[in-house]
C-alpha cells in the first residue's frame, strides 16, 4: 500500500488517470460510524475507484472509512488531498489531525456528489514514520462511489480543481438561473397569450430543469432526502415530457393520443420512483429514464421530417437542439451507470451545458416571435383602426345626405300642405 510521492519531473497539470503518480488506487477500507478515525478496526483491502451501487456494498452501513498509507517523512513542501469525485459527502483526516470535510453527515447530509474538494494537509500533522490518510465517506444507499484521491503538492492541483468546480459547480449556477429565466419568459408570454398553451409547456421545460440544475450544486436540502431524489427524478422525466408537448405547439402538430401516452410514462415514473424509495430508485432510474430517450428518438424523428418538409428556421432549431441533448443525454446515463470504464478519471456530466444552451436559445426565439407578432398584431390593429375610422367616416357621410334628403322631403311635404291649404281657402 506504500505509495511515493512521484517524480518532480511529472509535476506539469494534472490529469487523472491510472498513469497519475499522485493518484492512490489502493487503499483499506472498513465500515464504521466513528465521527474519527477507527483506533482499531478490521481494515480490508480495497481497489478504487470503489462503487457502492450494490446492495451488499452498503447493506452493513452507509458510512465508511478509507486508509491511505503515506510515506514516513514530512514534504519539504505544503501537501494537500484533492478529492474530484465521490458521493455524497467526504471528511480527510491526516493521523489524528482533522483536516477538513464538504459539511455535514448527519440528515440532511451535505451534498457533493458533484462538488471537488481540495484540503490542504497541515505539516503539523505529519509524523516521522507511520503516516496515514483517512477518507470517511457518508453514501446514500445505491449511490455512493469514491474515485482515487490525489494526494501531493497543493500547487498542482490548484488549477485542476479550479476547472472542475467552474465546470460542475459555477455552470450548473449559471443553467439553474438560465432555467428560472426561461421558465419566467414562458409564463410571461403565457399571461400575454393565454391561448397558446405553448408558452406554457416552455415554461414546465424550464422549471424541471432548474430543479435538475439545483441537484447539481446544492449542499444543504431544504427538504428530505427521499422527497428530494424523487423531485429531482421525476423532474427529468417531465423535462422530456413537456420538451415533446413544447415542440408539438410550437410546429403545430395534434396527436393527442401520443401526448397521453408521454403523460402517462411521467406519472407511472414519478409512481415508482414514490414507491422505490433511495435504494429501489438507484437500481431502477437507468431503466425508467430509458423512456426520456424514447422522447427524445421520437422527437429527434418528428422535427427531422419537419424540418426536410417545412424548412422553418423553428424545426431547424430545435433539430439541432435535441440532437446535442440527446447525445449527451446517453452519455450522462452511460457515466451515471458506470458502465464506461475508467470514466470516472476524465468525464464531466455534459447534459448541464447542452439543455440551458437549448433553452437560451428557444427563448431568445421565442421572444423574437412573440416581437414579430406583437409588431403584426399592432400592425392590424392600426390597419383595422384605419379601416374603421374610414368606414365611420363614410357612415358619417352617408347619414348626412340621408338627413339631407329627409330634410328637403320634409320641406316638401311642407310647402305642398301649404299649397293644398291656400288652394283650399281661395
Amino acid at each position: 500500500l506504500c505509495c511515493g510521492f512521484g517524480a518532480a519531473a511529472e509535476e506539469g497539470a494534472f490529469l487523472p488517470g491510472r498513469e497519475s503518480p499522485w493518484l492512490r488506487f489502493e487503499a483499506e477500507f472498513v465500515h464504521s460510524d466513528a465521527a474519527a478515525p477507527p483506533a482499531s478496526a478490521d481494515w480490508r483491502p480495497v481497489q478504487l475507484p470503489d462503487s457502492w451501487r450494490e446492495k451488499a456494498r452498503w447493506m452493513p452501513g452507509v458510512s465508511g472509512w478509507y486508509r491511505f498509507r503515506l510515506e514516513d517523512r514530512a514534504p519539504d513542501r505544503p501537501y494537500a488531498v484533492y478529492l474530484y469525485r465521490f458521493s455524497m459527502n467526504a471528511a480527510v483526516y491526516l493521523n489524528d489531525e482533522f483536516v477538513g470535510s464538504g459539511g455535514s453527515f448527519e440528515e440532511p447530509i451535505a451534498r457533493n456528489w458533484n462538488r471537488p474538494l481540495l484540503f490542504n494537509l497541515p505539516r503539523s500533522a505529519w509524523r516521522e514514520n507511520g503516516n496515514f490518510l483517512y477518507v470517511r465517506l457518508r453514501v446514500y444507499p445505491g449511490f455512493g462511489h469514491l474515485a482515487p484521491p490525489a494526494v501531493g503538492p497543493a500547487e498542482l492541483f490548484t488549477e485542476a480543481y479550479r476547472a472542475r468546480f467552474t465546470a460542475q459547480i459555477n455552470f450548473a449556477q449559471i443553467a439553474f438561473l438560465i432555467a428560472v429565466l426561461s421558465a419566467g419568459f414562458g409564463i410571461a408570454f403565457w399571461l400575454v397569450d393565454r391561448a397558446s398553451t405553448m408558452y406554457l409547456y416552455f415554461a414546465l421545460c424550464g422549471a424541471t430543469w432548474s430543479v435538475y440544475s439545483l441537484n447539481l450544486f446544492v449542499q444543504n436540502l431544504p427538504v428530505p432526502a427521499a422527497l428530494w431524489w424523487w423531485l429531482v427524478h421525476t423532474c427529468i422525466d417531465l423535462f422530456a415530457v413537456s420538451l415533446v408537448l413544447f415542440a408539438h405547439r410550437l410546429l403545430g402538430i395534434h396527436r393527442p393520443r401520443v401526448e397521453l401516452a408521454f403523460w402517462m410514462f411521467a406519472a407511472s415514473a414519478a409512481f415508482i420512483y414514490g414507491v422505490a424509495g433511495i435504494p429501489g430508485i438507484a437500481s431502477i432510474n437507468p431503466v425508467v429514464h430509458l423512456g426520456d430517450i424514447v422522447c427524445g428518438l421520437y422527437l429527434l424523428g418528428l422535427l427531422i421530417m419537419e424540418s426536410v418538409r417545412r424548412r422553418s428556421i423553428d424545426a431547424y432549431v430545435l433539430t439541432g437542439s435535441i440532437l446535442v441533448m440527446l447525445a449527451l443525454a446517453v452519455h450522462d446515463q452511460l457515466l451515471n451507470a458506470l458502465i464506461v470504464p475508467d470514466a470516472w478519471a476524465t468525464r464531466y456530466y455534459l447534459l448541464q451545458f447542452a439543455s440551458p444552451l437549448m433553452l437560451l436559445v428557444m427563448t431568445i426565439h421565442l421572444t423574437r416571435r412573440f416581437r414579430i407578432a406583437l409588431v403584426e398584431s399592432r400592425r392590424t390593429t392600426q390597419d383595422l383602426k384605419r379601416r374603421v375610422s374610414e368606414a365611420t367616416r363614410a357612415l358619417e357621410t352617408s347619414y348626412e345626405r340621408q338627413r339631407q334628403m329627409d330634410q328637403e322631403r320634409a320641406a316638401a311635404r311642407e310647402r305642398e300642405r301649404i299649397y293644398q291649404d291656400l288652394h283650399d281657402e281661395i
